[in-house]
């Protein structure tokens, strides 16, 4: 079929994209939404313009012109390009594979004969007997031995196999530890996998109707939304610098930039007190702005290549995850997750300015994070894919003294995150989050206790309310603490700590002492730091305006009480499961106010994939799922407000 081409700009030409020119206009639709010059190539038309005004006769000559045009004008099969430019890859594929075939042939034949070669050298080399020299300088053992030929290399590397240091636990087995009731995130992520929704051929949610109409157009909550934001979540996590966006920031202008669309829907399902919506509202106005960041993100990433705006686009996504996450978009998480991390580690290449460089430095780690915990979560991926545990942050001209305190305060946090002793427990216990078998050696755990304790000593003294925050002191000292930040310092000691306890409570064996021990010291570590992290959340709330993260911590807390419950009935210890279940009511009290009275019917677990979509947000629907299946396994129900 012969098809009249609508001549694209010299811009969509070159980026092979569709040309929209709608009539009447100087520019088309994606160059006047990228402020980009529309230019059109004018010289085909000047000719086609004198061959049609010159006569009316048609010589050969004319004829022959003209047939030249129509054949400029006729567009090119598109379907048999595309499978000229698909063969073509495939032929391309083939020669890829072929060449690496015959590399790694090549690879192993070398590699072969050279092992061959060096086993033979190497076991005649170590019959002879030799004496290493070691010195301990701080705790570390010191090699004073030389190592001067390959021998000497292996030889050294078969003695220290067995000893790789001095440590009155080198005879210990590691113990072993299992989960017997399923974690919360261990029932998400089966409850995911079970309706498909990991699954990359899993189609993509229904389109989402409203059920009522909205009494302001999304345009006009703009402004609300990004002043609210600046006022209630910056200042504890400054991904924004408020003066650079306030100066290109427009509230009167009707096309917002795609970072301005992405507060706004954040804004719109955050769980912020200042923002009554239903929620309903949430999720039209949140789907409202989703589409319109889209829309932009995707014209952003690959039309527009410039440092500037693929940061902007960085910024985006990351205020994009809170509503696919309560809206189940799991496809989209990953895929944007994916994106972002690689488009920071190509933003650390580039020059920036002071203010661009410090933001690029931020959210490559908040990337990172994010990255890491989608990894773990869709791929069971067990390793942390984080910066350098060196972690240093600028305070930018402008910054309110909050956030330069709490910049402070993350050097801290992620000093403790990325030590190597919380690392080798948080990433062998994840194993034991997600059903499989965690081994931690009795030493990796005194270690553990020791680094945290040490941390605490090592914190700014304004910030340090008490010596020991786990003591009963600590309660006494929260409730006279008036600085948010020495909080947020002692709740995120506290949550790490409940993370690795609450897991210790798990031993797989517990016909020996030892087990017996480790257990009873984690069931009231797990105890104390639930009760603890309750009376910091009602302090934080009660001295500050800001919306916090009070809904996560809950819901932290009655994941670890739930597994304490159970090993309390089993101990048969009376005492402390009525305290459990104290604190079990409350937490459920408090998430039914703050997330479940949003469901507004409450759903019947179990629920399937397609349930869910008919609720407002989906990811409380799921949650309370996930919630009302655990209290009853316990034997419990979720009071009715």
């Amino acid at each position: 079929m012969i098809v009249k081409r609508v001549k694209p700009c010299e811009t969509c030409k070159k980026r092979r994209r569709k040309c929209d020119h709608p009539p009447g206009q100087d520019s088309c639709l994606r160059c006047a939404r990228l402020a980009l010059i529309c230019t059109y190539d004018t010289t085909n038309t000047k000719t086609t313009q004198s061959d049609t005004s010159s006569s009316s006769s048609f010589s050969p000559t004319a004829s022959s012109t003209l047939e030249a045009d129509l054949a400029e004008m006729v567009e090119v099969d598109g379907n048999k390009e595309l499978q000229h430019l698909i063969s073509y890859v495939h032929t391309l594929e083939r020669e890829m594979q072929q060449l690496e075939t015959k590399l790694d042939y090549e690879r192993q034949l070398n590699s072969s004969t050279q092992h061959a070669l060096t086993t033979k050298d190497a076991m005649a080399c170590l019959t002879i007997p030799k004496n290493w020299n070691f010195t301990i300088t701080n705790g570390h053992l010191r090699l004073e031995t030389g190592i001067h030929t390959l021998s000497d290399l292996l030889q050294y590397r078969q003695t220290t196999h067995p000893i790789r240091y001095l440590t009155p636990f080198n005879n210990k087995a590691p113990l072993q530890f299992r989960l017997e009731q399923g974690s919360l995130l261990t029932k998400t992520v089966d409850l995911l996998t079970k309706h498909g929704l990991l699954s990359d051929s899993k189609p993509s949610s229904k389109a989402w109707t409203p059920a009522t109409c909205l009494h302001l157009p999304p345009d006009l909550l703009v402004d609300t939304l990004v002043q609210q934001y600046f006022r209630c979540y910056n200042s504890p996590l400054p991904l924004v610098h408020e003066p650079t966006f306030m100066a290109h920031y427009n509230p009167d202008d009707t096309h917002h930039d795609v970072l301005t669309l992405a507060i706004c829907c954040f804004m719109s399902v955050s769980y912020c007190c200042h923002l009554p919506f239903t929620a309903y509202q949430k999720r039209t106005y949140g789907e409202y702005f989703y589409m319109a960041c889209r829309a932009q993100l995707d014209d952003l990433l690959i039309d527009n290549p410039s440092p500037h705006s693929q940061l902007n686009a960085l910024m985006a996504i990351h205020f994009l995850f809170k509503f696919m996450t309560l809206t189940l978009r799991i496809k989209d998480i990953r895929r944007l997750a994916t994106v972002g991390f690689l488009a920071s580690i190509e933003l650390n290449k580039l020059t920036f300015g002071p203010v661009e460089t410090e933001l690029v430095k931020r959210h490559t780690i908040m990337a990172a994070i994010l990255f890491a915990l989608t990894e773990f979560i869709c791929a069971q991926r067990m390793d942390d894919i984080m910066p350098s545990p060196q972690v240093q942050f600028q305070v930018l001209p402008g910054e309110s003294a909050k956030a330069a305190a709490m910049l402070g305060l993350y050097k801290y946090l992620f000093g403790l995150a990325l030590h190597h002793d919380c690392i080798v427990m948080v990433q062998e216990l994840r194993r034991v989050t997600i059903g499989q078998v965690g081994q931690v050696s009795l030493e990796a755990m005194i270690r553990f206790d020791k680094l945290c304790l040490d941390w605490w000593a090592s914190l700014p003294e304004q910030w340090k309310y008490c010596d020991d925050p786990y003591g009963g002191s600590a309660r006494r000292a929260i409730d006279h603490c008036d600085n948010d930040v020495a909080l947020i310092a002692h709740s995120f000691l506290l949550t790490v700590t409940l993370g690795v306890h609450s897991t210790l409570m798990n031993p797989e064996n517990l016909n020996n002492q030892t087990s017996h021990s480790i257990q009873g010291k984690a069931m009231l570590m797990t105890l104390n730091c639930c009760d603890l992290l309750l009376v910091v959340a009602d302090r934080l709330r009660s001295i500050t305006t800001q919306c916090g993260f009070y809904c996560e911590c809950l819901l932290r807390v009655f994941d670890a009480l739930r597994s304490l419950l159970v090993h309390a009935r089993n101990a048969k210890n009376s005492r402390t499961a009525a305290m459990v279940v104290g604190h079990i009511t409350r937490c459920l009290t408090e998430l039914d106010a703050s997330v479940v009275s949003e469901l507004g019917d409450r759903p019947l677990s179990p629920m399937s994939s397609l349930a869910y979509t008919d609720f407002p947000l989906p990811g409380n629907a799921l949650m309370f799922d996930i919630i009302n299946a655990s209290i009853k396994s316990i034997g419990m129900d979720i009071p009715l407000s």
